[in-house]
């Protein structure tokens, strides 16, 4: 059985894991990983506004669960696009307006 927390280095039979590498050697396997996961958590969260629409005029109960169930995809929404965004470069920006030294 796994052990960890306090004390754990004591334990005989329970190594020290070695400290993570500034490059991991699998990095694109792990990004898709993690938007993998973030797709099924909202995947499964849209199920469940799905089920619950009904409720969600509610005061009690399943209305609370409603919001709360619809924040959190918001807030999955959120960390998605945060996640996304910084394989995704960005577009240039548009020259601004020139302006004249004398005001013109």
């Amino acid at each position: 059985m796994l052990r960890s927390g306090r004390g754990a280095s004591g334990v005989p039979g329970v190594t020290e894991r070695p400290p993570p590498s500034s490059e991991p050697q699998h990095s694109e396997y792990f990004e898709e990983r993690v938007e993998y996961g973030l797709l099924e958590v909202g995947r499964r969260l849209q199920t469940v506004l799905t089920v619950l629409t009904p409720y969600r005029t509610e005061d009690g109960r399943l209305g609370t669960a409603y919001v709360a169930a619809h924040d959190a995809l918001g807030d999955l929404a959120a960390t998605y696009t945060w996640v996304t965004l910084e394989r995704q470069p960005a577009r240039p920006a548009r020259p601004g307006r020139r302006r004249r030294p004398w005001g013109g």
